[in-house]
């Protein structure tokens, strides 16, 4: 048996009797069966919580089985993260910082030294510099775009109604997005085109993530964790952020209604209020660790 499983099973029955005095006075004494306590983690967190509630698979009442430890799921940001990373593993090589357009060359033409490609080292310089690449990328092609469409908004489309304003825009904005999102109709050997239209999918993609976490929208996150499956199982069969991902889309949609909507909301917090302000719940408990190896830093040697 792994030392860690062993661990959270010596942790799980006093996180139980923890559990029991804290829902007993938030909702009566048959609120932990009734709803149970949702637990999310990163893959190794899930997996190894699911192993302890097997190994006490055949123990006689439910107490013992920990039955209302349920659902267990694998958290978003680090789906957020490991996406991000199977990015830069897809584009950035270091060898071709002498190919003009590359990540690699766009690196040292914006000057962005702190980013290497190791995105889990720094996540924030490599997320704001693709962030970057992308809304360069797209504002180049909006400006090509507008010069070849027909139907340009007329010279007095700022006296224009509402509805015809936001007409033009979503012909302009639906026709720059086709050319990166779903491709060229016609074949193409320009190679770096076909590297552009690639990396903005995947940047797009990566935005739409970062954008449903900060908004706290739960109406995307099954359609984005089923755009991720894709472009995880293109970077390796075996990619255990695929399986999270089926995990957590299953769970939902296998779960009653108030257990969906419970997996799904306690996935972003906002601790500081406002719109646009959430995040993953698991990066404020990542937060929360790094604080606290801090503190037994400062304590000094042979601390733990």
């Amino acid at each position: 048996m792994h030392t860690r499983t062993a661990i959270k099973i010596l942790i799980l029955p006093q996180f139980r009797k923890w559990n029991v005095s804290s829902t007993t006075l938030a909702g009566g004494n048959t609120a932990l069966e009734k709803y149970g306590v949702l637990l999310g983690g990163d893959q190794l967190t899930r997996v190894r919580l699911d192993g302890a509630k097997d190994l006490r698979y055949l123990s006689p009442t439910p107490e013992k089985r920990f039955d209302h430890l349920k659902p267990i799921v694998c958290e978003l940001w680090h789906l957020k993260q490991d996406s991000l990373e199977k990015l830069y593993k897809t584009f950035y090589k270091k060898e071709s910082a002498g190919s003009e357009g590359t990540l690699s060359h766009l690196k040292n033409v914006f000057r962005h030294n702190d980013v290497n490609g190791k995105v889990k080292s720094n996540f924030r310089a490599h997320s704001q510099f693709i962030n970057l690449v992308f809304s360069e990328l797209v504002f180049e092609q909006s400006r090509e775009v507008l010069n070849l469409i027909i139907n340009l908004p007329p010279n007095n489309i700022q006296r224009a109604k509402r509805s015809t304003k936001v007409l033009h825009k979503e012909n302009i904005t639906e026709t720059i997005l086709k050319l990166f999102y779903f491709g060229v109709e016609e074949d193409t050997d320009d190679e770096l085109f076909n590297y552009m239209c690639q990396l903005c999918q995947w940047a797009l993609h990566f935005i739409a993530l970062d954008d449903t976490a900060s908004e706290g929208d739960i109406s995307r996150v099954l359609p984005n964790l089923r755009q991720c499956i894709p472009y995880f199982f293109s970077h390796s069969k075996l990619s255990k952020d695929l399986v999270e991902c089926s995990n957590y889309i299953v769970k939902c949609e296998t779960s009653s209604p108030l257990t969906r909507m419970r997996i799904l909301v306690g996935s972003f917090v906002n601790r500081r209020g406002g719109i646009g302000q959430n995040v993953e719940a698991d990066l404020i408990q990542e937060h929360f660790v790094r604080h606290q190896k801090e503190l037994i830093r400062e304590l000094g040697a042979n601390k733990t």
